[in-house]
């Protein structure tokens, strides 16, 4: 993305398109047919702070641009895989970002 030099920002993530509400975080999934797989998204590289809208006990990311294109790491796990099914797993995580 790219704001305007010293325009404060803040990026939001709802929990996705298969949690069963935008504001259930700790039910975040990635489905396969009918096989789902728990997952969870972080603001932070230790996997500490679940991102998500600001509530909820959940994180936002915030920053100031800089007049230039930025990137932004979004960290995820997947807590375990065990009987996992083979396949392509999605699912849909709309972002929100105010300045």
């Amino acid at each position: 993305m790219t704001c305007s030099n010293t325009t404060p920002y803040s990026v939001a993530l709802n929990a996705g398109t298969n949690a069963g509400g935008s504001t259930n975080f700790s039910s975040r999934s990635i489905k396969n047919g009918t096989h789902t797989l728990g997952y969870q998204l972080y603001t932070d590289s230790g996997r500490t702070s679940v991102w998500g809208d600001g509530t909820s006990s959940t994180n936002t990311a915030p920053g100031t641009g800089s007049g230039s294109a930025q990137s932004i790491n979004i960290y995820g796990r997947l807590p375990s895989l065990s009987g996992a099914v083979p396949g392509a797993y999605t699912d849909t995580v709309t972002v929100t970002i105010t300045y």
